[in-house]
């Protein structure tokens, strides 16, 4: 006989980490797929490239949402948009997604190392 509560283990800290850590490489794997156009046209329509006449800070920028609701913030169109445009420029210009897995997980090391 298998109870509720034994299906349910607790997450540890570094679990916490991990998942975190798939959850934003998920999010930027899709939207350098939308910046490179390789995504459905459905999920494209999500992400819009920002346009501007002038020559503003910011390379390869989507453009933010209207948002009004908290379930609209926690969206994949809107959280994706701002870990998107926190990257920095050599990482937004990887020709592959090898090499922009791997700036990732630098990216990351070098994070948990400032941190401690």
């Amino acid at each position: 006989m298998c109870y509720f509560g034994e299906m349910h283990t607790p997450i540890t800290t570094s679990q916490a980490v991990n998942l975190k850590r798939r959850y934003l490489w998920k999010l930027l794997y899709k939207s350098d797929k939308v910046m490179n156009n390789l995504m459905p046209k459905q999920i494209q329509d999500l992400f819009q490239i920002r346009e501007s006449v002038y020559d503003l800070r910011g390379y390869k920028m989507f453009r933010q949402p209207k948002v009004r609701t908290k379930m609209k913030q926690l969206c994949v169109s809107c959280v994706g948009v701002d870990v998107w445009n926190k990257l920095d420029q050599e990482q937004k210009d990887c020709s592959t997604m090898v090499k922009f897995k791997g700036r990732f997980k630098s990216n990351v090391i070098e994070y948990y190392e400032s941190s401690q």
